[in-house]
């Protein structure tokens, strides 16, 4: 249950994604240079909020966690391609 003394503006302070970026561009090697994007655009945010720029926060939050998202997809895309074509080596060995 909210606080009715809470403002709107408090109820949606965006996630910057700045953990989710770390471990993108940890993980996910393939898609680490896609997850640099997102840990700049995280920081900008919370920037954004310690300056209590509510809608520079949002922007630079959504921008995050698109960059962070790329990332990870990129990340997963190359996993399963590196392990189909290594499970293709496999079957086709002379």
């Amino acid at each position: 249950m909210s606080d009715p003394n809470q403002t709107p503006e408090a109820e949606a302070i965006p996630d910057p994604y700045l953990a989710q970026s770390m471990l993108v561009a940890l993980f996910c090697l393939c898609g680490a240079p896609l997850a640099v994007p997102g840990l700049v655009m995280g920081f900008r945010c919370a920037g954004a909020l310690e300056r209590g720029e509510a809608e520079a926060a949002r922007f630079y939050a959504d921008r995050a966690r698109f960059w962070t998202r790329l990332g990870f997809w990129a990340g997963a895309a190359a996993w399963l391609i590196g392990l189909g074509l290594g499970v293709a080596a496999w079957i086709f060995r002379t």
